[in-house]
């Protein structure tokens, strides 16, 4: 597995920004424990600049150019970072916003054209058969919502997804009518398709310990769930001003849908890019103008995520992302009082201090805490054979 770790900075406000104390952490690879890498370690006086940053992203043009913009016009970035994520044919594909034969960004979307037939031998491996993504109704007695589908011609790799993944086989399909690249969505605005997936699959296995299968198949979710998230932002128009009936005619009454504001979203090392995904997705779908602080254990892939984020153009300071320790970056981002709410996925210990701050202020906080599946190995197991 030879790639190196890319050198990166903070990204804040649309641009690679050196630590305000000019502090950067060692990469250990959990493998060989050897260092590959340093990443930058970011502290409260990087927070105050993300999040003015953030805000200044929110309020530009009134807002017009992100928050108070079509959940549509928010969905075509998405469509981009994910089309960045995922490999299709790599190298061979070249759709809209990223001409294919320059360097330059080209901001009108365009097809430029398919390559079909030519598929890279390399990429009927097992761990690349995840096909397409999409979501179906509600069969009968489920919860009145959409479940997110992975296309996957494996049936081991039902048994490998996590939940709320369901797998369906090619003969049924055909009838969902959606799929990852799809006419109308995907092809429209995506950018130039490299061989981005396999590049974030190797730093993530050299970064935080997998074997290379799992954490492709980590990244084939990431491009899956900036989808989903897409095809939500777009259903937040027919949404908005829904009307409420009420019992006086002297009365209107409609629902309006807002993005609450900046959050901050921290998350733990063991899915680096998918739990990051998980959180910024749905932010940006929203409106919302987000800070990431990934662990200081596994942040290289988050980095990588900052220049996929410039590559499709997204507007300055809608996503921020600050790496480094918990005690110096991470605290001062969850109780910084212009963070309007924190998503946070680690230890108890620390989302009970998280609460605790935000409660100070009244801050809307989401948890995800603790361990869970427990496994125990006996003595008589097996080493060699599992």
């Amino acid at each position: 597995m030879s790639i190196t770790i890319p050198c990166r900075q903070l990204f804040i406000d649309g641009k690679w920004r050196e630590p305000v104390k000019k502090k950067r952490i060692p990469v250990i690879n959990p493998s060989t424990e050897q260092i590959i890498g340093d990443i930058p370690a970011a502290t409260a006086e990087d927070v105050e600049v993300a999040v003015d940053a953030a805000r200044r992203a929110l309020a530009r043009n009134k807002g017009r150019d992100w928050a108070s913009a079509s959940g549509a016009h928010r969905a075509k970035y998405l469509r981009a970072i994910a089309a960045k994520v995922h490999i299709i044919n790599a190298g061979k594909i070249h759709f809209g916003l990223r001409s294919p034969d320059s360097s330059s960004t080209v901001r009108a979307p365009a097809i430029e054209g398919v390559a079909a037939g030519e598929e890279e031998e390399e990429e009927e491996r097992d761990d690349q058969q995840i096909l397409s993504v999409g979501t179906r109704r509600r069969r009968r007695g489920e919860r009145e919502r959409d479940l997110p589908i992975v296309w996957s011609s494996s049936s081991d790799r039902c048994r490998r997804r996590r939940s709320p993944i369901a797998v369906v086989s090619r003969s049924s399909f055909s009838n969902l009518g959606c799929s990852l690249i799809s006419e109308g969505r995907s092809r429209l605005f995506c950018a130039e398709i490299t061989l981005r997936k396999s590049e974030l699959a190797k730093l993530e296995a050299m970064d935080c310990g997998k074997p290379l299968d799992e954490t492709a198949c980590d990244i084939d979710d990431v491009a899956g769930c900036f989808e989903y998230y897409a095809d939500l932002a777009e259903g937040l128009d027919a949404k908005q001003k829904a009307p409420v009936s009420l019992p006086m005619e002297t009365f209107n009454c409609h629902v309006l849908k807002e993005p609450i504001g900046v959050v901050g979203l921290i998350t733990p090392w063991n899915y680096p890019l998918l739990m990051a995904t998980w959180k910024v997705a749905p932010a940006l779908a929203a409106g919302c103008a987000a800070i990431l602080k990934p662990s200081d254990l596994a942040s290289v892939t988050c980095l990588e995520l900052a220049e996929v984020c410039n590559e499709v153009g997204l507007p300055p300071g809608v996503l921020n992302i600050l790496t480094g320790s918990g005690t110096e970056a991470g605290a001062p981002l969850a109780s910084h009082p212009h963070v309007d709410k924190i998503a946070f996925t680690g230890s108890t210990a620390t989302g009970s201090k998280i609460m605790s701050a935000a409660a100070q202020i009244v801050k809307p906080v989401t948890l995800e805490l603790g361990g869970k599946s427990p496994i125990l190995v006996f003595e008589d197991v097996d080493l060699d054979k599992g």
